[in-house]
């Protein structure tokens, strides 16, 4: 898989000719659900944090990305990071 960057930018190919593929910044989001249903929440985590960072402004996707994070956290028996990431979702909830 190419790394990615908070940004949304893709970054693909040989290493030595790496080209860049700008992509919408939901795609964090959207992968990071992908990745849940399928168990591989090492990665649910990574797309949610990037997708908190290239969505500072978009309330939506933040609480998105961490119910979602907070779910993977969660099936990690990260039930510390877990509680962070709901209560997070809460105050987005309420604000």
């Amino acid at each position: 898989r190419p790394p990615s960057s908070s940004t949304g930018e893709l970054l693909c190919g040989h290493p030595n000719r790496r080209h860049s593929l700008t992509l919408p910044r939901s795609s964090f989001v959207r992968s990071a659900e992908c990745y849940r249903q399928l168990g591989e929440y090492e990665k649910v985590m990574e797309q949610c944090t990037l997708a908190v960072a290239a969505n500072p402004s978009q309330r939506n996707a933040r609480v998105k990305a961490h119910l979602r994070r907070g779910l993977a956290c969660e099936k990690l028996e990260r039930f510390q990071e877990a509680k962070e990431d709901f209560k997070l979702v809460i105050v987005e909830q309420t604000a």
